[in-house]
């Protein structure tokens, strides 16, 4: 029986092996507790089944929702997303199968990535002959994604005449990135980082390894100018650098700028020219 980890209302649950149903509701009974007033008291059951979870709505008032799509009960295959009480607007219920501990080498016979693994040893050598290694989401890939954020089918590597490692990006959603840029194909090179949704590997000695900041992350504007439809200047080369666990404090009268340089560096409305930097990473080009 494999555990399951659930979000819900800013809470997650870890649900180890278990022959008891879960209940996820506003009852004093429910094991994980919404109290959204559209969420009945016993909302959603989770059971056990042939080692894995059947999720069965048992007749909520406002129903249970995958993808648009009223449910009244499923068998957990993957990481999958729910609303309790509404299509668009009810409580977000994340349901993760979880997989135990393993470790992630790059093989195209039998590879997965799973979260919270144990030290890493040294990554393993890709195998000489020629392959294709797909990403995703889906238990179907060599390397799964335990993350609603990764498509699928999400990416794959594959391995050239000359022996070395393409990376594909399969049309997926939030994209995939090498060293902080968007590719859609991206030749892959000793140390490069690879990353998909929220997940970081690293590409060395011919292996994908998790690759775990060691520190916080950081902020950067680039000579960041704005002008208005008009023509106007509205930031004009703003650049700085918000160094790791730091705090700033963005004060002005009005129309000095604030709400402009705010959704600039978040991407609302980015910058006519320059660049934000989050982590290393392009903001620009990764926003969606």
């Amino acid at each position: 029986m494999r555990g399951l980890r659930i979000r819900a209302d800013g809470d997650e649950v870890l649900v180890e092996s278990s022959r008891e149903v879960v209940v996820i509701g506003r009852g004093p009974e429910a094991r994980v507790r919404c109290q959204d007033s559209r969420v009945s008291r016993r909302h959603l059951l989770l059971r056990p089944e042939n080692g894995g979870w059947l999720v069965e709505d048992p007749g909520s008032a406002n129903g249970t929702f995958r993808d648009g799509d009223r449910i009244e009960s499923f068998t957990l295959l993957e990481p999958t997303s729910l609303r309790l009480g509404d299509p668009a607007t009810g409580v977000v219920v994340e349901l993760v199968p979880d997989r135990g501990d393993e470790t992630v080498v790059l093989d195209p016979d039998s590879t997965r990535l799973y979260e919270s693994p144990p030290p890493l040893p040294p990554p393993a050598p890709v195998p000489s002959r020629a392959g294709v290694v797909r990403i995703g989401r889906s238990a179907s890939n060599d390397i799964v994604l335990e993350d609603l954020q990764v498509s699928r089918q999400h990416a794959e590597l594959v391995r050239d005449g000359d022996g070395a490692w393409e990376l594909v990006d399969l049309g997926s959603h939030n994209g995939s990135f090498v060293n902080g840029s968007r590719i859609t194909r991206a030749r892959l090179a000793e140390d490069d980082l690879v990353s998909f949704a929220g997940r970081r590997m690293r590409f060395t000695g011919g292996a994908l390894a998790v690759h775990v900041d060691a520190e916080a992350t950081s902020l950067e504007a680039l000579s960041l100018i704005v002008r208005s439809d008009a023509g106007a200047v509205l930031l004009d080369e703003v650049t700085f650098s918000l160094g790791r666990c730091s705090f700033l404090a963005v004060v002005g009268t009005s129309g000095a700028g604030k709400s402009t340089l705010l959704n600039a560096l978040a991407g609302f409305r980015p910058a006519q020219e320059g660049s934000v930097l989050f982590g290393g990473r392009d903001l620009y080009a990764s926003y969606e």
